[in-house]
């Protein structure tokens, strides 16, 4: 049986963790419960361990989305990717650093609507790294899908603003349906700056014309009471209280 490993990419380092787990998808309900190893390391070449078989997931710390809306003809999906790959090679020139999926949000009969999310990450290094030590790739996350998908299920809304804080850094998602539409990513979090880089994501938001009205605010793992109790008065607003690491689930 393949063993599952996760490394963890952040802007000081990685981390790298092993767990058991079975089937081609792996949620880990619980971390401590589940791990086998621990390594915080700087450089992947620091990582002396076997990847033969190992599933690994590659987890991105601090990474924002480009997102796009695109209107698609109804073709098979491998006629669409070509599409949306060919649209992004006129957006952004040299893709050989982008990674990107999409998500089917309507369909008008005809043509399709869809979410196109992509990502610019210059650390492939590390992939081909790990693969040619043995490493089988099952995907590379956002860590901002994991934290959604964890917390999407107790969020009533349809249409919301995620705010969370994680490992240092301040993340918004403007959602629709419990899919990403729009997002910014502020690091380093300091907290006396909160109102006013919400009040940018909110602008950016109207620019982009994903809410008509400003709908409610989801907070997560801010823990500063002074803080959410600044931002209830100005906003309709509910917090969700700290994260749990140790149950947070990998996909």
């Amino acid at each position: 049986m393949r063993k599952t490993v996760l490394l963890q990419v952040c802007d000081d380092g990685l981390r790298y963790k092993e767990v058991l787990g079975k089937g081609f998808i792996v949620r880990v309900t619980n971390m401590n419960k589940y791990e086998k190893s621990d390594i915080k390391i700087n450089d992947i070449r620091q990582l002396k361990v076997n990847f033969k078989k190992k599933n690994l997931f590659i987890i991105l710390d601090g990474e924002e989305l480009y997102i796009k809306i695109m209107i698609l003809p109804k073709l098979k999906k491998e006629k669409i990717y070509e599409i949306i790959r060919s649209e992004l090679e006129y957006r952004f020139k040299n893709i050989d650093n982008i990674m990107f999926t999409y998500q089917i949000i309507k369909d008008n009969g005809s043509n399709l609507e869809a979410i196109v999310l992509c990502l610019n990450w210059s650390r492939m290094d590390l992939v081909e790294d790990c693969v040619k030590r043995g490493a089988k790739l099952k995907g590379i996350y956002p860590i901002q899908f994991c934290i959604l998908d964890n917390y999407k299920r107790i969020i009533k809304e349809k249409k919301y603003i995620f705010t969370f804080l994680y490992k240092g850094i301040l993340y918004f998602l403007a959602c629709s349906d419990n899919k990403i539409i729009a997002n910014s990513v502020v690091k380093p979090f300091i907290e006396k700056n909160f109102m006013n880089e919400l009040d940018k994501f909110r602008t950016k938001c109207n620019v982009l014309e994903v809410f008509k009205d400003l709908p409610k605010i989801v907070l997560l793992n801010l823990s500063s009471e002074g803080l959410i109790k600044n931002i209830k008065k100005l906003y309709k607003c509910y917090d969700l209280g700290n994260i749990c690491e140790d149950e947070i689930q990998f996909v």
